[in-house]
């Protein structure tokens, strides 16, 4: 039972499974850079082009997460999209569209409590 549930996942391209693990490993990267190396970091927020971000390294380093927190939400939805979707037969939207907005929208409302049961906490932890 369990490796058929997992034939979608198989099926995905390889490069949007990279595509998806090198921005959800980007922020803890940037994360461990500042842990171990926080006079660099302060040092390099200072410089062009990341002083425009903010005039103190915390301002850079909240510009920098959101926009790796923006990645990683672009790259869920092209990996869903492009990938896992299609890979489950669900791809194609006729007269065009998004097959991930089709799915949101036709999901059971089980689908969205358990959905966001998991968001809110993970988003909350985060």
């Amino acid at each position: 039972m369990l490796p058929e549930a997992l034939r979608p996942l198989r099926e995905v391209p390889l490069s949007l499974s990279v595509l998806l693990l090198g921005a959800m490993a980007a922020p803890h990267c940037l994360y461990a850079y500042i842990w171990e190396k926080p006079e660099d970091f302060a040092a390099i927020s200072r410089r062009s082009p990341l002083a425009i971000l903010g005039g103190h390294a915390t301002e850079v380093m909240e510009k920098l997460v959101l926009g790796l927190k923006a990645l990683q939400f672009g790259s869920v939805l092209a990996f869903c999209e492009y990938g896992l979707l299609p890979a489950c037969g669900a791809g194609a939207v006729s007269g065009g569209g998004s097959a991930v907005v089709q799915a949101v929208r036709s999901a059971a409302p089980a689908r969205w409590a358990l959905g966001l049961g998991l968001l809110i906490p993970g988003q909350a932890l985060n």
